[in-house]
């Protein structure tokens, strides 16, 4: 049996129908990507080279400098709240102090454990902006679904329980993103050596 010419007209035409419909489908088929996270990701190629400092994330994020009390004496924290595509995001960057800096920091300052933490002044600040930052940890107000995750980052290379949450490590990103059910809590970026020991 031989096709004729309007025969090869309607294949043609169901074939174009066919490839229209599959791109038009693909469009749902894509994962949101996570909203508001410019600013951080235009800091994350220092960090990842060890070379970031707290005046580099000053200058993208202002914010407050806070002191607080833990095991090895006190840690230094940039605080920064910021929108981003009317989001409320927050980013916490941990200063790198060796241990004796914590311990004598502490004893300035003055803070112990089960205190809350404390804002420094800007001028201190501003005489600390050499001080490099080792991590920087990220939150929305409202926390992003997985799928935002995956659509930004991939899936993620390791899965790992933490109790009632589980955490998404991506080493080569030097990212690990802590997730309770089909939210992501909390996005810890640090340089992808610390991960990758």
């Amino acid at each position: 049996m031989f096709l004729r010419p309007k025969h090869y007209a309607l294949i043609a035409l169901l074939t174009l129908a066919g490839f229209f419909f599959g791109v038009w489908l693909s469009q749902f088929k894509e994962e949101p990507d996570l909203a508001g996270l410019q600013s951080v990701e235009a800091l994350l190629p220092d960090l990842a080279a060890q070379r970031l400092t707290l005046a580099q994330v000053r200058a993208v994020l202002p914010g407050d400098l806070w002191v607080e009390a833990s095991l090895e004496g006190a840690v230094l924290t940039w605080h920064s709240d910021w929108e981003g595509d009317g989001q409320r995001w927050s980013l916490v960057a941990e200063l790198a102090l060796p241990v004796s800096e914590r311990q004598s920091l502490a004893a300035a300052t003055g803070v112990k454990q089960g205190q809350p933490a404390e804002p420094l002044s800007a001028a201190l600040a501003e005489q600390l902006g050499a001080h490099p930052v080792a991590a920087l940890n990220v939150r929305s107000e409202f926390e992003p679904d997985v799928s935002q995750l995956v659509g930004h980052f991939g899936t993620a290379k390791l899965k790992l329980p933490l109790g009632d949450e589980e955490a998404w490590v991506y080493p080569a990103r030097g990212l690990t993103a802590r997730l309770q059910g089909d939210s992501v809590r909390l996005l810890r970026f640090v340089a992808p050596a610390e991960l990758n020991p």
